[in-house]
């Protein structure tokens, strides 16, 4: 009979979580608005929003609500006016204000929160368009670097661009660069060739691109400070931020200005107008995820006391960083999350403003209340309108790949003009802007002679600024040709005119020395290594030993009267690996008989080192004599056993030198005794 649902209101409330806060919650399952329930008019399919009882007494005494009550069928539901926010505090329902401009979607530029509402309004040289701000003057211009040039986008009214070429470096690639809107001077860097480069836009024809800075090991971001003309560097790898200044053609004066607590400095940021410098970078973390922040300090170098460092949380490595210096707001990207986020200058009120579509999203620019951003490296750029929280991919400016530094000139950035504060301070050396004034400082290698650092001492040598690296040149480069001269000079001419005198490094010799002993010491280990293998590889390996025997006297006649020879001794010859034994009388048939009757010497014995020993007593030798010529045409060929058939290794040097033969002739076998026999055999064998 459905007793077990009667006053079971759990499946009821249940379902209304399902419904918005302004919504009523019919009992049939839809939602409906709250101003349609009790309008005498059934809107749910149950009709459930309509009840004749309930709906006339449910907003007795405005419902207890501050404000507006709206009566339903299941009783009283307060609600705020716009602009105000209900709150429940101690079982009391209050409707507060809210602060709309908490809110970077609210206005352009200023925001002024009011009872229930907010007022929009802009800076000088900016008229409000609704809640947008748009800058008067000049088109703004859109620049850009990309390998060796830097180009300018003049984007004007109705989606009409036009690109011009800033500057060349003439096939130097540059790695980052800055504009002066004041003197209308571009810094560049070019890590290749460890130099500053500087060129004047201002005067035209006669502009010429010289070296400003030169003797940098690898120079990364450079920023340039529009009001007192200072120029910060960083370099790759390196956490130090360095400052310089330059007077006409005197040389630069630098100084060691801060130490970001990061591994590696990818981008760099000012605003002259409040003091302050920005710094991104991120460290190496072992086997774990880079971890990046955006660290704030003033322009000369002190962190910012009221401030926290941005985005130290949740930042892997930054790769764009942008301001608005009109809102305070530091804007960057994450290349691992691909965020774009941001905070105040202070740190505070830090949110996610988009997420890219396209992977490396990096070189945040702001302009108007858009930002601009490239994604990978094909030159694919991407707007967000914060106002209007609309993102787009401009497909109609595509820049060349790998275009980097995206940078907005326009004369609303910087007016109207504040003073230099360093003009009335009188220092000698540097002039570095703090949060409220400036302040004077002192080159590196010399020390203040005041308690304010206007004046500095060089201690060591007095006539010469060790804080200017040896290798500033004064001399300009050859200038870089405008756009609007069409042929350009050669690089090869750039090359040849800038001469760059490196300074001296110590700590380079000093690891070039160490190096250089090492590699000679693994040389010699090597070689040594190599020729002991070798002798040991030749070591076992035996020579092959060949025996030759050669008789020059054999086939002379005997005269009688002669003196006895020796002609048993055997002459030994080494060439090579080949070993030959040669004996000029091997026991000729004269002196066989010689020996039988006791007269004749006897065999010669002969030591040898490398070789074996030779005696009367060695088998290899033999004894008794060679056989006599006779009739060596007919005999030759008859017997070709090899033991008569070796070569003599004094053919070449004796004309008589024969091979061994057998012949039945009578000759040989009249001295065929026992011995020759022997001899034979000992041969043959």
């Amino acid at each position: 009979d459905g007793s077990d649902e009667a006053d079971c209101p759990i499946k009821h409330d249940a379902v209304e979580k399902s419904c918005q806060s302004d919504q009523f919650h019919c009992y049939s399952g839809e939602c409906i608005p709250l101003n349609l329930a009790c309008n005498n008019h059934p809107d749910c399919l149950d009709s459930s929003d309509e009840d004749p009882a309930k709906c006339p007494s449910s907003c007795i005494s405005n419902g207890r609500c501050p404000q507006a009550c709206l009566p339903t069928p299941k009783g009283a539901v307060c609600q705020c006016h716009p602009g105000y926010n209900l709150t429940t505090t101690a079982g009391v329902s209050l409707c507060l204000d809210t602060d709309e401009c908490s809110l970077i979607s609210t206005c352009s530029q200023s925001c002024t929160n009011t009872k229930g509402s907010y007022k929009c309004s802009c800076s000088a040289g900016y008229t409000a368009e609704g809640r947008h701000c748009r800058a008067g003057g000049e088109p703004p211009k859109l620049l850009y670097a990309s390998h060796s040039n830097i180009n300018g986008i003049m984007i004007r009214p109705g989606s009409a661009y036009r690109i011009n070429m800033e500057l060349t470096s003439h096939a130097v690639p540059i790695k980052s660069f800055d504009y002066n809107p004041t003197s209308h001077e571009f810094y560049w860097t070019s890590p290749a060739l460890g130099v500053i480069g500087r060129y004047n836009v201002d005067i035209g024809e006669r502009s010429k691109n010289e070296v400003w800075l030169s003797g940098i090991e690898k120079p990364d971001q450079v920023a340039v400070d529009w009001i007192t003309g200072n120029v910060y560097f960083s370099q790759q790898s390196s956490s130090t931020i360095v400052v310089c200044a330059k007077e006409g053609e005197k040389n630069a004066e630098c100084a060691h200005l801060c130490t970001v607590p990061v591994n590696s400095i990818t981008l760099m940021v000012l605003d002259p107008r409040e003091g302050r410098l920005f710094a991104a970078g991120f460290s190496r973390v072992r086997s774990g995820y880079p971890r990046g922040a955006v660290y704030p300090f003033s322009m000369d170098g002190e962190p910012v006391a009221n401030a926290a460092v941005i985005g130290a949380q949740k930042t892997g490595i930054p790769s764009g960083l942008a301001l608005d210096t009109k809102t305070r707001r530091v804007f960057w990207s994450d290349v691992t999350s691909r965020d774009i986020s941001v905070c105040s200058y202070e740190g505070t009120n830090c949110q996610v403003v988009v997420t890219s579509s396209h992977s490396h999203p990096n070189f945040l620019s702001f302009y108007e209340s858009k930002l601009y951003w490239l994604a990978g490296s094909k030159g694919l750029l991407h707007t967000h309108d914060i106002v209007e929280e609309d993102t787009q991919a401009r497909d109609d400016l595509t820049l060349p790949a790998y275009s980097h530094s995206l940078k907005f000139v326009h004369s609303s950035l910087t007016s109207p003009l504040p003073p230099n504060p360093c003009s009335t301070l009188n220092c000698s050396s540097l002039c570095l802007l703090t949060l409220t004034s400036a302040r004077c400082a002192c080159p590196t290698g010399s020390v203040p002679h005041d308690s304010l650092s206007q004046s500095c001492l060089y201690p060591t040598h007095p006539a010469i600024h060790p804080a200017t690296p040896a290798s500033v040149l004064s001399t300009p480069v050859p200038a870089i040709i405008p756009s609007t001269e069409r042929q350009m000079k050669a690089d090869q001419e750039y090359h040849d005119e800038v001469t760059m005198e490196m300074a001296e490094n110590t700590d380079g010799k000093i690891n070039g020395v160490t190096l250089a002993i090492v590699i000679l010491i693994i040389l010699v280990v090597t070689v040594v290594v190599l020729i002991f293998i070798i002798r040991f590889k030749a070591s076992r390996k035996k020579p092959d030993v060949s025996l030759t025997f050669s008789n020059l006297a054999y086939n002379n006649p005997t005269t009688p009267g002669l003196p006895d020879r020796e002609l048993n001794s055997v002459q030994i010859v080494q060439r090579g690996t080949t070993v030959g034994y040669d004996n000029p009388g091997f026991d000729s048939p004269v002196d066989f008989f010689k020996r039988r009757s006791g007269a004749g010497p006897k065999l010669s014995s002969m030591g040898w080192s490398g070789g074996p020993g030779i005696g009367s007593d060695d088998p290899v030798i033999c004894e008794g004599s060679s056989t006599p010529a006779v009739s060596r045409a007919t005999t030759r060929g008859k017997d070709t056993d090899s033991a008569f058939q070796e070569p003599s290794l004094a053919a070449s040097s004796f004309d008589d030198n024969r091979h061994f033969s057998v012949d039945e002739d009578e000759d040989l076998q009249q001295h065929m005794s026992v011995s020759f026999y022997k001899d034979k055999q000992r041969l043959i064998n």
